[in-house]
């Protein structure tokens, strides 16, 4: 039996991003298996005791409370946690999730071990609006992640756009794997009695809600818009409200951040997801809804063309005008919508958690015989 140690994103609550989602499916698909031993470890900006959960015969996990910001002291501690866990757990291979970890590996000898790039790392365009001192944390962190790209001796693409854009910072083996969705996803029951355009991540300009508040108007009468996420910027949607107050827009509803249970009621309600982002990576919300069989309509960015292919199980589009015209063909053409929500369905099948963690297993088995 191989060990796994991992440093992931584990969820806590019920209200999930998307790292925690792929934990999940991680989770899942390696439940019981009878040739690895997994090992989860949470470093969580939280105050309180360590807490240590048993999920199945051959997983554990601990969430570890750590201080934020990335300061020096912080930074400094935090490593000598990641080395305690990897000298405590002995493992065979070590898994991390987020770039600024694998510096731990600077104290920590020759032990295998694989990085997995979940998003993207720049804050590009003024996207994000932030404090000095936020920008000073992010700066931090971004430092810390770039020398780890340069460590890390091997490394899980998600995407071929997350290839491209660490391209210039790795010198390590890369190996290509799929994003797992978990299994209770692709079992969704559709409900959907009313046009539903739905729009489910953090709201703030990166994400771009504006663009989709600007052209609600334009969808057939009757549609209903609705946005779901956490506030990250509040200036951003307080600016958006105005808009709507100003334009007397109706039928655009704020949903807020949600938790797991409230997002599958929404996925079971919807006829169309749309991604409006200005910037992304490969988003869970594109892929759980191609699970629920949503055609999804979403901008050019990031890999989401690796996903959507346009035409066939989704629309992927450059300009407001194309945006407009593809989600309006979703919600008045029914045959093209009814070919759209089979292909979407069938396009993800293989990124259901057994099939993943098989080929996960794969490259663990290539990283430790290299």
């Amino acid at each position: 039996m191989k060990r796994v140690l991992m440093f992931a994103d584990f969820p806590a609550e019920s209200m999930i991003k998307g790292p925690s989602v792929h934990t999940l499916s991680l989770i899942e698909g390696f439940k019981d298996c009878d040739d690895i031993e997994l090992r989860i470890v949470d470093f969580k900006s939280e105050r309180g005791e360590s807490r240590n959960l048993t999920i199945a015969q051959n997983i554990s996990v601990s969430i570890v409370p750590i201080r934020w910001p990335l300061t020096f002291y912080n930074i400094a501690t935090r490593y000598g946690q990641y080395v305690k866990e990897i000298r405590e757990f002995q493992p065979d291979i070590v898994h991390f999730t987020d770039p600024h970890q694998v510096n731990a590996m600077r104290f920590c000898g020759h032990i295998p071990h694989v990085l997995t790039i979940h998003g993207h790392f720049f804050n590009e365009h003024g996207l994000v609006s932030e404090s000095l001192k936020r920008k000073l944390t992010r700066k931090a962190y971004f430092n810390e992640s770039f020398r780890g790209l340069k460590l890390a001796a091997n490394i899980i693409l998600l995407s071929e756009y997350s290839k491209n854009e660490v391209a210039p910072y790795i010198t390590g083996r890369t190996f290509n794997l799929g994003q797992p969705i978990p299994s209770d996803v692709f079992e969704i029951a559709r409900t959907q009695s009313s046009p539903v355009v739905l729009c489910v991540g953090n709201v703030a300009k990166i994400k771009g809600q504006d663009r989709l508040v600007e052209v609600h108007s334009e969808f057939p009468e009757g549609t209903e818009t609705r946005i779901a996420g956490a506030i990250r910027d509040p200036g951003y949607v307080a600016q958006l409200k105005e808009v709507i107050k100003n334009k007397k827009i109706v039928g655009l509803t704020f949903l807020g951040g949600l938790e797991r249970d409230a997002i599958f009621k929404q996925l079971s309600q919807a006829r169309i997801l749309v991604c409006p982002s200005r910037l992304e990576n490969m988003p869970y919300a594109i892929l759980e809804a191609c699970a629920v069989g949503i055609p999804c309509v979403s901008y050019n960015v990031g890999g989401i063309n690796e996903v959507i292919k346009s035409g066939e199980n989704g629309f992927v589009v450059d300009n407001q005008d194309e945006f407009v015209a593809a989600v309006n063909t979703l919600l008045i053409d029914e045959t093209v919508y009814a070919e759209m929500s089979i292909k979407a369905k069938n396009s993800v099948q293989a990124l259901k958690p057994d099939l993943v963690c098989r080929e996960l297993k794969s490259i663990y088995q290539q990283i430790l015989t290299l």
